[in-house]
């Protein structure tokens, strides 16, 4: 649904809601408008979709959420194979809160893919990175993190010995060298190598370049004092 949400205002049909309401009013959502448009061309859903309201037609939110829930998971399993055809692979990670002030981690791997030609011959070397998902962090130690990081990837039925790279920021409790989480996965597999991340590396050599810039120095001021004012908001 190239990243658009399913619903809008409105969730009846066309037919449902002719009358009711004008097309301003109407906004439906997405999966309904696709729905309306594929019907145009074919006869058995053109006839779920003219069904009056109170009728089953199996478009209702719950069954829409139904098949976001099995695309994820069957894109998820995929995936997953992907990773365990590969030989190595490499695991990125990273966390950040999301709007409920909840610490999310998100779960990354990079690996390689080889393609074949009709004759069964290695043609091409294909990197690969997949994002398979958030969790919720339960504790903000390297020990924490590394233990459900190992518990994340045996999940998955993936080989924690075939785990050749890790990626972190430079934040204490993931590149610390006694206690961080790299050392931590070290200890269970020593091919793993700790690797900062190039973007985090970037963004402080910026951070360095720019800071004794006046205008720059006052800009991000105010807009970290505008972050503050809303994150310490009360909600409501």
């Amino acid at each position: 649904m190239c990243n658009l949400p399913f619903r809008g205002h409105r969730e009846g049909t066309q037919a449902e809601d002719e009358g009711d309401y004008d097309e301003d009013e109407r906004k439906r959502g997405n999966f309904i408008c696709i729905i309306e448009l594929l019907s145009k061309y074919d006869p058995v859903l053109s006839e779920l979709n003219s069904k009056p309201k109170g009728k089953t037609k199996y478009m209702s939110p719950m069954i829409q959420n139904e098949l976001i829930q099995l695309l994820s998971k069957e894109t998820e399993k995929e995936l997953t194979c992907a990773i365990k055809a590969a030989p190595f692979y490499s695991i990125m990670l990273d966390t950040a809160q999301d709007i409920s002030k909840i610490d999310q981690m998100c779960e990354i791997y990079r690996y390689c893919s080889i393609e074949y030609d009709d004759n069964g011959k290695p043609k091409a070397l294909q990197i690969n990175e997949s994002f398979l998902g958030f969790h919720k962090v339960e504790g903000q130690s390297g020990a924490a993190l590394s233990e459900q990081i190992l518990q994340i990837i045996k999940q998955r039925g993936l080989s924690i010995s075939r785990c050749r790279g890790q990626g972190y920021d430079g934040a204490s409790n993931m590149k610390g060298i006694y206690k961080g989480v790299q050392k931590k996965i070290i200890d269970v597999e020593p091919s793993a190598v700790y690797v900062h991340c190039a973007a985090h590396n970037l963004n402080l050599v910026i951070n360095d370049a720019v800071k004794n810039v006046t205008e720059m120095a006052q800009f991000y001021d105010i807009v970290q004092r505008v972050y503050v004012l809303f994150r310490l908001s009360i909600k409501t």
